[in-house]
């Protein structure tokens, strides 16, 4: 949201990515950069000064060879697994509708500066449950906006790394090509493909 509101208009984008993933709606709360007041507003917080673990992040970075370890992947899926067994960068249970709400808020607005400046959007589904999927379809539908539903991990597991929940290169490269179909059928890419802006539905 930040993103489309402040900076996006200096790339004069043909299309705009947004993406969606079941644990977005988990994130997004826990994350603090949006909430949703009493009145059912989209109200931006301040953002909060760095954390413990994101220095880590910053060392893990900084080390060569680390962040790309099978090892740290190993430990990072463990820490992700949710207490019934499943991580929660997979498929995730419908979560509470004061979490869900502030996940909807969000892409609803991503839809409303989009149409506000006249930029074609389309949207991608990663990994969803049933329910929070139904619901996107709707709004998508009623938006005018295309969505694409990704091949779950369950559906297409070589598509993602096996040590996370992420795709993997031949992932990227799936998920690319069906947005690329899509553009060359509605001739969006015609010229200057190196215009496309793709950020993910969340506050970033």
């Amino acid at each position: 949201v930040k993103f489309l509101r402040d900076q996006a208009a200096i790339y004069e984008p043909r299309l705009v990515v947004l993406q969606v993933t079941g644990n977005d709606f988990s994130d997004n709360p826990r994350e603090k950069l949006f909430a949703v007041s009493d009145q059912k507003q989209l109200v931006e917080l301040p953002v909060r000064p760095p954390g413990f673990k994101r220095d880590v992040q910053w060392v893990i970075e900084a080390t060569p060879g680390v962040a790309n370890s099978y090892l740290l992947g190993l430990v990072r899926q463990a820490m992700l697994v949710k207490p019934q067994g499943r991580a929660s960068n997979t498929v995730d249970a419908v979560g509470s509708d004061d979490d869900d709400a502030l996940t909807w808020a969000l892409l609803e607005r991503s839809i409303s500066l989009c149409a506000k400046q006249d930029w074609p959007a389309i949207m991608i589904s990663v990994d969803m449950d049933p329910q929070h999927l139904d619901r996107l379809r709707a709004l998508c539908a009623s938006s005018g906006i295309v969505l694409i539903e990704a091949p779950t991990r369950q559906q297409r597991p070589d598509l993602y790394y096996k040590r996370d929940g992420h795709w993997n290169p031949a992932g990227h490269a799936y998920v690319a090509r069906l947005v690329l179909d899509h553009c060359h059928r509605h001739l969006i890419l015609r010229a200057e493909p190196d215009r496309i802006v793709a950020r993910s539905a969340n506050g970033s």
